[in-house]
């Protein structure tokens, strides 16, 4: 019998942890799609309903980096890259109907 070893959450399937800590020490929960939460004195809103309907099959590998990112670093930076991520999405959803 061979030793298996563990799941761990992202590497397979659409599973995102149920809460997250913030560098901060703050807690989120990352399967919601609108993320609020005030971080020292900065109030954070990440909104992924606002992503266009094209880049619906990235969203959780969006979530992911953005937990990482949350985990380990400043809130302003996820933000910072939601946002570039964002309005990439929106130039390249323009010339595509479909996923990308």
């Amino acid at each position: 019998m061979t030793k298996q070893e563990p799941l761990v959450w992202g590497i397979e399937g659409d599973d995102l942890p149920e809460i997250i800590t913030l560098k901060s020490g703050g807690k989120l929960d990352p399967r919601k799609d609108h993320w609020k939460f005030v971080d020292g004195f900065q109030a954070v809103y990440i909104n992924f309903n606002r992503l266009p309907s094209q880049v619906e099959p990235l969203k959780n590998n969006l979530k992911r980096v953005l937990i990482n990112v949350l985990e380990n670093n400043a809130p302003a930076y996820a933000v910072n890259l939601f946002y570039r991520f964002n309005r990439m999405a929106e130039v390249v959803a323009e010339g595509s109907e479909g996923p990308i």
